[in-house]
């Protein structure tokens, strides 16, 4: 997970005032500098909605008061929930101090929480259960020394040998280094561990020491296997590891460090995760850089195992801390109908060409946006992915600074699903009823947002009218039907994303009243009598309910209902 806190350095051109700004919040770096003293840029956008996702505000409204930097979902103890942290005093309206517990209906703290803002979150088992460790830039927990990095068994908060100091925690992972899996933590800590450390179940120990460079710090990790077995890879701003060049990316194994080709240049790298593009798995590295192994790769790159690699038509373009986060997901319906799909949050406009709003998508061929994306707020930017369920199927949260997602209000914290698909769960059933009756129709179908109905009579459609009504919605209405009522009747419905027809349903009408259709005058034979009557009654009925000239019900008599007559002739 990569870290909105950066260390880069500013360019000297910065105006008096931005230095001002930067003096003021030097101890978050680049990136938190620009969200929150660059005023005069805004990035703006509107997208159209994809049809297969559809943004929700539900845990965005009235959201959090700051930024959120990371979530994560698991177990504590048996007992599920849904944990976000970053630098909020309040979120869902309550007051949580950076960070907040979702229980599937309402928002609580974690005690008193931090006295310092949360940048990374992670699920370990040290042996004696599940628990929720903690990294950020606090030195205490619920008023207890913990500096910088903690433990949550879901009741009480505890310390890992006081933590470490002379910078924070940014990133953390778990890693089997041959002596079963480990809690590792990077970051730009010094003591007792330097940059990168590895919890032993009582005291920390260092591994990082060797990453070189001024000021280095580790933003991202992951553990990857690239063919050789699985390994830890260390991202972030650095000149070297173990005695080597080693450009801001690095892999370790347990026992030494190697490089990946000439690493990445141009910038720093604050995301890291592995990829199928139906080439095999990869490692991608994203952040705010321009080079990857020599060759141009803006803010993306792809490590196979050998080389590095342009993501194809992953050019990312616009904003000004790059791309902070990476998440795949592998199966159900926020992958690809035909695989992985991969997922991309920052501060960014487009991609390929492609405008995104700060938020995008990669089936491995393609890119494409999630509706109108991030925005809303001075600098609009996603920080932190994750795909969770919430009790109704998959959904991905997004956190980071924005003020609204997808055109909706959501502070902070917002969610996108699958679009309920539409389908046609019943058609309208036969019918056969006796003449001067009335017979209905009703579909039963599901879709996205508010359906709209046209029901049609052999495939002509139908409008409302005097003994017809509901022909725009799920139920069709016919009153004191005729012969010529008779027919096959279905109805196509419609949602935002397209349309089903039904299977059609026959109305069969029983004539048994005294007369024949277009006998007007009652005398058992359709002749030139009744064709008078029809004549003297032509043009639009005075009275729709008793206009016996107007054979077909749809309130005026004209040539329809003379056809209608000479049918019966005789």
């Amino acid at each position: 997970m990569a870290t909105l806190f950066r260390s880069t350095q500013f360019q000297s051109t910065q105006s008096s005032a931005a230095a001002n700004f930067r003096r003021q919040f030097a101890p978050y770096g680049r990136a938190s500098f620009v969200a929150i003293a660059l005023t005069w840029s805004l990035t703006a956008g509107v997208h159209a909605d994809a049809c297969d996702l559809t943004w929700d505000n539900a845990l965005g409204v009235p959201g959090a008061d700051s930024m959120v930097r990371v979530i994560r979902q698991d177990e504590i103890d048996g007992a599920p929930g849904l944990y976000a942290a970053g630098n909020f005093g309040t979120i869902g309206g309550v007051r949580a101090n950076r960070i907040g517990h979702w229980d599937g209906e309402s928002w609580s703290p974690l005690l008193g929480g931090t006295d310092g803002n949360v940048l990374d979150l992670l699920f370990f088992d040290d042996g004696s259960g599940t628990a929720l460790y903690v990294g950020g830039m606090f030195s205490n927990v619920n008023g207890s020394l913990a500096r910088r990095v903690a433990r949550w068994d879901g009741e009480s908060w505890s310390s890992l040998a006081g933590g470490v100091t002379g910078g924070n925690v940014v990133s953390m992972r778990v890693f089997d280094d041959g002596d079963g899996p480990a809690l590792f933590i990077g970051g730009n800590f010094t003591t007792p561990a330097n940059r990168v450390g590895r919890w032993n179940g009582t005291n920390w120990e260092d591994i990082g020491s060797q990453l070189g460079g001024t000021s280095p710090i580790v933003n991202a990790m992951t553990v990857f296997d690239d063919g050789t077995g699985p390994a830890l890879y260390i991202a972030g701003r650095f000149l070297g590891a173990g005695g080597q060049a080693a450009r801001n990316i690095v892999r370790w194994d347990g026992d030494q460090w190697s490089t990946l080709g000439t690493g990445i240049l141009g910038g720093e790298v604050f995301a890291l995760e592995a990829f199928d593009d139906g080439n095999g798995p990869a490692l991608y590295a994203a952040g705010d850089f321009d080079t990857a192994g020599g060759q141009p790769a803006e803010k993306l790159a792809r490590w196979d195992g050998e080389v590095w690699s342009a993501v194809p038509g992953g050019n990312v373009v616009g904003g000004l801390i790059g791309v902070q986060d990476l998440l795949t997901v592998e199966d159900g319906p926020l992958a690809g109908p035909d695989g992985p799909m991969l997922y991309m949050t920052g501060s960014f406009s487009s991609v390929g060409g492609i405008s995104t709003s700060n938020i995008a998508r990669f089936d491995g061929e393609s890119w494409s946006p999630i509706g109108s994306g991030l925005g809303s707020s001075i600098l609009p930017s996603g920080l932190a992915l994750a795909h969770v369920d919430l009790g109704d199927g998959p959904t991905m949260l997004v956190g980071g600074i924005f003020g609204a997602a997808g055109g909706l209000d959501s502070a902070n914290l917002a969610a996108f699903r699958p679009n309920p698909p539409l389908l046609l769960n019943a058609s309208p059933e036969d019918l056969t009823v006796d003449a001067g009756e009335s017979a209905s129709f009703t579909v039963d179908a599901t879709g996205q947002g508010n359906l709209t109905y046209q029901w049609r009579r052999n495939g002509d459609p139908l409008v409302d009218m005097p003994g017809v009504s509901g022909t725009n919605a799920a139920t069709l209405m016919l009153s004191e039907v005729s012969s010529a009522d008779a027919g096959f009747y279905d109805v196509v419905i419609s949602d935002n994303c397209g349309n089903i027809t039904s299977d059609p349903a026959e109305l069969v009408v029983n004539d048994d009243g005294p007369g024949i259709l277009g006998d007007l005058n009652d005398d058992g034979v359709v002749n030139v009598f009744d064709l008078l009557l029809l004549l003297e009654g032509w043009g639009t009925c005075a009275n729709p309910e008793n206009c016996p000239a107007d054979l077909n019900r749809d309130g005026v008599v004209n040539v329809f209902d003379l056809l209608l007559l000479l049918e019966n002739w005789g």
